[in-house]
């Protein structure tokens, strides 16, 4: 019996280590743009200092003028559809550009 217990610890050890040395996942930052409801300095100010405290998000450009926010996130810990909810928490509207014109 005493011999079965320690297998059963060795064996349980191996499985617990094994599954805790998995090598963190690399990095895969995109961006994304939304067009956004907001309309001052205060606003542009929430966005600033609130969105980068998300899990994920690497870096927040803030466009007062065209009321764009740009994202860079990382893929493996985030996605467009969770930024998407975090600014419509905050308060505003947003929906994804596909693409900006030069025009």
């Amino acid at each position: 019996m005493k011999h079965l217990k320690i297998l059963f610890s060795i064996i349980f050890s191996t499985f617990v280590l094994l599954n805790c040395s998995e090598e963190p996942k690399e990095k895969i930052i995109e961006k994304v743009v939304f067009e956004t409801s907001l309309h001052c300095e205060g606003c542009v100010n929430t966005i600033s200092t609130k969105l980068p405290k998300t899990v994920g998000v690497e870096k927040v450009d803030v466009e007062l003028e065209t009321k764009l926010v740009t994202i860079s996130f990382d893929k493996n810990s985030t996605s467009e559809v969770k930024l998407k909810k975090e600014l419509e928490k905050l308060g505003y509207d947003a929906e994804k550009v596909d693409s900006l014109s030069n025009g």
